[in-house]
């Protein structure tokens, strides 16, 4: 009889907790799959030298930097940020990271809800790693500030548990913890001493200890800073409250609710029979507001904690906390970040199939940089430009200063590469190193410039730092030994290609620098079998709206190989046509059927339509938004194609 109550007994005892491990497990993988596959952590990191300073998250290996690192308060907490926040660009790798970060959160606020002797709730718990999605939602990198805290909240839970009754001893070790926080944590290990005021005044009723805590947050710093590190005064404090770098300043109003959270759980104990009141006044409430008396008991008894269905709350809380994440989840961000992030790696179809999920941001001139690229390597270029939104009489690789930063810089040296305007190409590379430092995708674009200008030794200087890059190592050690067995590399088709579409140094002017047109022409001049400064140029006059320029040089597609006149090319040739009023040459060339029905439609449109608006919207509704005749006439390519 009393084993089977000892055995009934201890089933009571292990629901709770086999329930707990359960929900525990369910959400934070859905919150890992949710990291990996929506929010991806390899666009973060992407991010940096575009929205994020790559300076302040720079990892290298070696003894200087750590030593640089730990000169300063908050240095070791720095240098974990930074080692850390180069796994971000492995997605699963960066997804385990915050999601570990995210339980020791939740963690911690389980700690202080049993510290005060508050019931463990499922909604509360939850409530830091929400916030934490709703950071990185943003594609800022606030490592540095979550791991601050974590370090505030671990040192706290230590004096919990460690301080002496002693008052003495106490007030030592609480002056020490204070030390160690802000030598590890830097100003935001502060939030330590703060918690230690609210757990020793509201909680346990000393408020001369909650007053030393406080003065110790004020006097440690000062002390420290000014004497051990050699601060000025008004370093010393800065960074409590605000952002720390890698998190935008607008963004700073997460960062101070997440770290508000932890003493408010800490004051629930006080604050937890204002809340009963209230609780008890609600549901008054909801019994009499319910029509049926039955009915509004079962809500109450749903929604107070210990009565309500533990799987279909669990699913709640899942459903809340996804829907608040994507909520917060900066949809176009994301998606410019994911095309830039396929060009850079040169993974074309991937970034056209990006640019087709939402193909209205493209208007933005990072953006249609990326798409032409891509247009150009998948083969595409002259068949499908205008079906993405181009800005007229503009060129998108001519960047405006206000425009640029390292991953501009980045991209149109890799432009210029790509077409054989290598010095071109060096210089922008240079600003970008200028601008950011040894970012590993700069270093790894100098070495290939200086590879293809013979210069195998300046390449090396560039491969070696890479080396100190985790994740890059590999890359820069076969580079190297591949440099050693062939400085010239002339096994590699790519550095190969690249040299033979080289520009001459003594040709490089400075009309190559601001005018397109001369600078495509004086590559095919060199070397007429350079496809890309061929359909580049005659991409610019497509989009200047020189269809006689197009419809001269389509004598040369067969040196190119063309199988086809491209579908662009033929529009041109109709929009010649029309401007100089000449028959549509249907016999000398080969046009596709679907090209003359297509023009015969756009210019019926424009005969029956009595103005231009109207013409346009015709235009749309026939599908033709698409043409180079849209573009033409209306000054806009895929104009409300997919929703604009």
């Amino acid at each position: 009889m009393n084993a089977s109550r000892h055995d009934s007994a201890s089933k009571l005892v292990l629901a709770p907790l086999g329930r707990q491990r359960v929900e525990t497990g369910v959400f934070f993988l859905l919150y890992y799959l949710y990291v990996w596959l929506v929010l991806d952590t390899r666009l973060i990191h992407h991010a940096i030298g575009i929205f994020t300073p790559y300076y302040a998250l720079a990892f290298t290996t070696g003894w200087a930097m750590f030593r640089e690192c730990v000169s300063r308060p908050g240095g070791l907490v720095e240098y974990l940020a930074r080692f850390l926040s180069t796994f971000y660009g492995v997605g699963w790798l960066g997804a385990a990271i915050v999601t570990c970060l995210a339980w020791c959160t939740s963690a911690v606020v389980d700690a202080l809800q049993q510290i005060t002797g508050q019931t463990r709730g499922m909604v509360l718990r939850y409530g830091p790693p929400v916030l934490l999605l709703a950071m990185h939602g943003k594609y800022d990198q606030p490592l540095t500030t979550i791991l601050s805290l974590l370090v505030a909240l671990a040192l706290f839970l230590i004096y919990q548990r460690l301080a002496p009754r002693n008052a003495v001893t106490r007030v030592v070790l609480l002056l020490v913890l204070s030390g160690a926080a802000y030598i590890v944590a830097g100003p935001k290990g502060l939030w330590f001493p703060i918690l230690a005021s609210v757990y020793e005044w509201p909680i346990n009723g000393h408020a001369g200890r909650a007053v030393v805590a406080l003065v110790s947050a004020l006097l440690v710093p000062g002390l420290l800073g000014v004497l051990l590190f050699r601060l000025p005064g008004r370093e010393v404090y800065t960074g409590l409250l605000l952002s720390a770098e890698g998190l935008a300043e607008g963004d700073w109003l997460y960062a101070l609710v997440l770290h508000l959270y932890f003493p408010v759980v800490l004051t629930g104990a006080v604050l937890r029979p204002l809340a009963v009141t209230c609780w008890r006044s609600c549901r008054a409430k909801l019994a009499v507001i319910a029509a049926n008396p039955s009915r509004g008991e079962r809500l109450v008894r749903f929604l107070r904690r210990g009565e309500s269905r533990w799987s279909v709350k669990l699913a709640g809380i899942c459903l809340a906390a996804g829907a608040i994440a994507w909520s917060t989840l900066h949809a176009d961000t994301r998606f410019a970040l994911l095309l830039d992030f396929y060009c850079q790696r040169e993974r074309w179809h991937d970034a056209l199939r990006t640019a087709d999920s939402r193909p209205q941001n493209v208007a933005y001139d990072r953006n249609q940089r990326n798409v032409l690229m891509a247009l150009y390597h998948a083969g595409r270029l002259g068949d499908t430009v205008f079906s993405y939104p181009q800005a007229a009489g503009r060129d998108p690789y001519l960047v405006p200063q206000a425009e640029r930063d390292v991953h501009a810089y980045l991209q149109e040296s890799r432009f210029n590469l790509e077409l054989g305007l290598v010095n071109r190409a060096e210089k922008c590379a240079y600003e970008a190193l200028a601008g950011t430092g040894d970012l590993p995708a700069v270093l790894e674009h100098l070495a290939m410039i200086h590879i293809v200008k013979d210069q195998p030794e300046a390449a090396k200087v560039f491969l070696n730092a890479l080396g100190k890059k985790p994740l890059h190592r590999r890359v820069a050690t076969d580079l190297l030994q591949r440099l050693e067995f062939d400085p010239r590399l002339e096994s590699d088709p790519r550095v190969r290609r690249l040299r033979r579409c080289r520009l001459s140094e003594d040709r490089v002017s400075a009309a190559l620098v601001g005018n397109c047109e001369e600078s495509l022409r004086a590559l095919l001049d060199q070397n007429p079998d350079n496809r890309m400064a061929f359909e580049f140029l005659m991409v610019h006059y497509l989009r200047t709206v020189r269809p006689g320029q197009v419809v001269e040089a389509l004598s040369q597609l067969e040196r190119f190989g063309y199988s086809e006149i491209p579908r662009h090319f033929q529009e041109a040739v109709f929009v010649h046509a029309s401007q100089t009023n000449t028959p549509f040459p249907l016999n000398e060339y080969r046009f596709d059927r679907e090209t003359q029905a297509r023009a015969a439609a756009f210019f019926n449109i424009l005969g029956r339509s009595s103005d231009r608006e109207e013409a346009k919207q015709r235009a749309f509704e026939a599908g033709l938004s698409d043409s180079y005749f849209f573009y033409c006439w209306f000054g806009v390519s895929g104009w409300n194609s997919h929703g604009e």
